[in-house]
């Protein structure tokens, strides 16, 4: 924490600077551990500042999302009972099948 006020500090109308966060100005002081020390910093980097926000979801957060509908939908693929209640014409080949999947160890 210390450091990086340092930084920020040392860079104040010195040279440029970009910082990338994910939590408001408001949170800052929960990283911060110290509400002065980070009203410090957001003041001496929004003093000169050009300040962008940006909404929506981000890339990870979307492919994050895209992988778990993915895999949600490969476990629903393989139902057992569900593929099963479509022989009810062939008993015998469903019991097969049943016995099949038992000694397998696949769960339902």
């Amino acid at each position: 924490m210390w450091l990086f006020f340092q930084l920020i500090g040392f860079l104040y109308e010195q040279g440029s600077v970009v910082v990338i966060s994910n939590l408001p100005f408001g949170r800052w002081g929960e990283t911060f551990s110290a509400d002065v020390v980070a009203a410090a910093m957001i003041d001496r980097l929004v003093h000169h500042a050009e300040v962008l926000t940006l909404t929506g979801d981000s890339y990870r957060t979307r492919q994050r999302r895209e992988l778990l509908i993915k895999q949600n939908r490969a476990e629903r693929a393989w139902q057992p009972s569900r593929w099963l209640s479509g022989l009810r014409g062939s008993a015998h080949l469903s019991r097969i099948l049943e016995r099949l999947i038992a000694t397998a160890g696949v769960v339902d």
